[in-house]
């Protein structure tokens, strides 16, 4: 089985700090670039689920390869379903009606699609694996020094 990495581990819950590696390897935090290849439905794909991993702590400078084949498994998907939904799904061949080879490719396509979408969480079964992680807390700085006995009220003040 593949290992998992230890920030993974902390979003599942399920880091034992006895067993997490030393020196783990951490990639850079960033966006990587979106390769400028892309078709449409690609380019969309990653405008819309990049935000989302980096709101999650999911992406690194380091995911720009994975990311890149799952737009393009998730291209060539669209392409499939589109060119079916055009032309049909059952074709006239010299030996009769056959289903469209677009039809297998798109198939093919949406499996691979899906399981590099499990990589980063973007189904709901990887997702329910992950904990949200925690939100950062903003301080109401005069709250806490009025609670910590620093600020008095005074009456009629001002």
């Amino acid at each position: 089985t593949t290992r998992k990495p230890t920030k993974l581990k902390k979003l599942q819950g399920t880091l034992r700090k006895d067993r997490a590696r030393k020196n783990e390897w951490t990639p850079p935090e960033g966006t990587p670039p979106m390769p400028a290849h892309f078709g449409a439905d690609a380019r969309r794909e990653w405008q819309r689920v990049v935000p989302l991993l980096l709101d999650a702590g999911l992406v690194t400078l380091a995911d720009g390869s994975t990311l890149e084949a799952y737009c393009e498994a998730y291209q060539r998907w669209k392409d499939a379903a589109k060119l079916v939904t055009k032309e049909g799904q059952v074709v006239d061949t010299p030996f009769g009606p056959k289903a469209h080879p677009a039809v297998r490719i798109e198939q093919a396509e949406r499996l691979q699609c899906m399981k590099y979408a499990e990589r980063f969480g973007l189904d709901p079964s990887s997702r329910s694996r992950l904990a949200a992680p925690k939100q950062k807390e903003t301080k109401d700085v005069a709250e806490e020094q009025l609670f910590d006995g620093q600020l008095k009220v005074v009456p009629g003040g001002k």
